[in-house]
């Protein structure tokens, strides 16, 4: 960092097969979500624009994560914010993937730009920037609760940046770790970001 070179040049490989990111570029058209999809997402968006706290209750098999992929990527785009500075967190490596891949899935068919999704879980790492004088990883960064929590105690720099600049954090199955949840909310509201 003192350096300024690149967070990869410092980060011993792994032994997953699946790149720590990707760039995701624009493609074919998506299915269009199911009524009572479109009608969650956007109570999704309201709730973001007026509180930033919501939670979201749908049956197994129902949509949750492409649901409210669209709803913060909608978000995001309807107040002129690029796709970025997003980060999902789950409890599990396969729900982590479910999310990256439904990231990359809409993100091709709803953005006109590039947009890095990072794979932060399974000891990969991210890269950051510094824009207006904020350091934050560029994109959308999915992970896992163990992963963030572990790096985000250890004072990780990256893990500090991606949760200090968040715009938008989705805690996928929130009630699961909520003695971290409630310090990460802490944290946020301490450095006057409201979660």
């Amino acid at each position: 960092e003192m350096l300024g070179l690149p967070l990869a040049f410092a980060r011993a490989g792994n032994s997953e097969h699946r790149s720590p990111m990707e760039m995701v570029e624009p493609s074919k058209p998506l299915p269009d979500l199911l009524d009572f999809q479109v009608l969650v997402k956007d109570k999704i968006v309201k709730t973001l624009k007026e509180s930033s706290k919501g939670i979201v209750v749908m049956p197994t098999g129902a949509g949750k994560t492409r649901t409210t992929v669209e709803a913060v990527i909608e978000y995001l785009v309807s107040n002129s914010l690029p796709i970025s500075r997003v980060v999902w967190m789950a409890d599990r490596d396969e729900l982590c993937e479910q999310a990256f891949q439904t990231f990359k899935t809409v993100i091709e068919n709803r953005s006109s730009e590039s947009v890095p999704i990072w794979r932060y879980w399974m000891g990969n790492s991210v890269d950051f920037q510094i824009e207006d004088d904020v350091r934050h990883v560029p994109g959308v960064v999915v992970t896992s609760i163990q992963q963030i929590r572990s790096r985000y105690k250890s004072n990780e720099p990256a893990a500090r940046y991606v949760i200090d600049s968040c715009r938008a954090l989705v805690l996928d199955e929130a009630h699961r770790n909520l003695d971290f949840n409630r310090g990460l909310f802490q944290t946020l509201e301490d450095n006057g970001k409201s979660p």
